[in-house]
């Protein structure tokens, strides 16, 4: 069989830097030429292993705060075909929805008509995070949303944490109206019901998108407010399960025994410790 070289910039220095430097090593390093086992290694040293949780990416991707290497995808198909997985499927994606755009690895401030990047097809671990209240026509995430859930059937994504941001608008807008607040989660969150046959659905957290202090605290806040935070959680419920089934019509034998929601419901626990 012969042999190949594939020219590696985290493993070997850039051709100009041994240019200036004639004693140093070849700038091409034998990967394909080592077991695969030694090239999975390689690989996963090289790709995201923590989670950055903050749609502005100050933190990194990798927990020893190197950088990862998605150039790693493009070197050839071979590398392409075996570090994919490892590249994506190792821990969880951010995506992140707001009236300002949409936020994933690395891109933020996109238009909501931009479509979301190939690359998000090949995550099976995603964290979503959504800003609710679809105000104007400039903010109708619905679209894109649908299209990457449905697209995500036939994909790897296998898990999905889903945490929902709430405005004072939002809350008083619904505030006392259950019905109406559940009609509009339904219509907000209608494209994650394309989602079908994954192993793990969680509502992480409702929290508030603006400071907490400018929320009101009279009497009647918490009372409101646990009936607001309850109707979402209902909602929930049964989105996960359907979520979980493999096509949404035999969501009654999906097994929820031993699910508990663990969420921080933090609009509620930080306004009555004020």
């Amino acid at each position: 069989m012969a042999s190949h070289s594939v020219a590696f910039p985290i493993l070997a220095k850039r051709d100009k830097d041994f240019q200036q430097q004639p004693g140093s090593l070849s700038p091409s390093f034998p990967l394909l030429e080592l077991p695969f086992e030694i090239r999975l290694l390689i690989y996963r040293y090289l790709v995201p292993n923590i989670f950055a949780d903050d749609a502005t990416f100050r933190k990194p991707f990798r927990d020893d705060g190197g950088p990862c290497c998605p150039a790693l995808l493009r070197a050839n198909k071979q590398i392409y075909r075996e570090a994919i997985g490892e590249f994506y499927g190792l821990e969880y994606f951010g995506l992140w929805i707001n009236p300002s755009g949409w936020a994933f690895a690395r891109s933020s401030g996109m238009p909501i008509k931009n479509r979301f990047p190939t690359a998000i097809r090949f995550v099976e671990k995603l964290a979503l995070t959504i800003y609710l209240g679809n105000y104007s026509d400039n903010f109708n995430y619905q679209a894109i949303l649908g299209d990457y859930f449905t697209r995500a059937q036939n994909g790897p994504l296998r898990s999905l944490r889903l945490t929902l941001l709430v405005s004072i608008e939002f809350f008083e807008r619904f505030r006392y109206k259950p019905a109406r607040l559940r009609k509009q989660i339904e219509a907000e969150l209608r494209p994650l019901r394309s989602g079908r046959g994954l192993s793990e659905v969680s509502l992480t957290k409702i929290d508030s998108c603006h400071p907490i202090t400018v929320w009101g605290h009279e009497e009647t806040f918490e009372a409101s407010m646990a009936e607001f935070l309850g109707v979402i959680q209902t909602f929930f419920d049964e989105l996960r399960i359907e979520m979980i089934s493999s096509d949404g019509t035999d969501s009654e034998t999906v097994s929820v025994e031993g699910y508990s929601p663990h969420i921080q419901r933090n609009i509620l626990d930080t306004g009555l410790e004020s």
